[in-house]
């Protein structure tokens, strides 16, 4: 079984990190569910998936999927890293889902700027899990 340590923990073992994940790193099969990072993706999926679903039908190959396909992203990126070996590894898929982090965002904009539904909740959840992700990642050894 992984562990997974934070900066300056001597202990070898990460053993909580309440503020960022809301349980500890230890990897098990599907805990990625446990972390508050994670969950709050989701969210920002199911919402997403909401608010595209009032696009234009001629979308639906287009922007629509785009940024669907960004929003989960996210989710997954944090999920599949979840259940790597090492801090190191674990970083790198936190860091893509900080890049889907960023498509997604401009994305929000295209659509806004289209006249397409508008959510600015989902665009201000997005950046704040946008910091949430690079403080996480920064819980994390390299």
């Amino acid at each position: 079984m992984a562990s997974y340590r934070l900066k300056g923990n001597g202990s070898g073992t990460l053993k909580s990190a309440p503020n960022l994940c809301g349980d500890t790193h230890r990897a098990h099969m599907s805990d990625f569910k446990r972390l508050a990072v994670w969950k709050a993706s989701h969210d920002l999926v199911l919402k997403i998936y909401q608010q595209t679903g009032s696009f234009p039908r001629h979308e639906l190959f287009g922007l629509t999927g785009q940024m669907r396909r960004a929003a989960v992203s996210i989710s997954a990126n944090i999920a599949e890293g979840r259940g790597r070996d090492t801090d190191r590894d674990f970083a790198r898929f936190i860091t893509m889902s900080i890049g889907s982090v960023n498509e997604l965002e401009y994305f929000l904009i295209l659509a806004k700027d289209l006249g397409y539904n508008n959510s600015p909740q989902n665009a201000t959840d997005l950046a704040s899990l946008g910091r949430r992700l690079q403080r996480f990642r920064s819980t994390l050894r390299p």
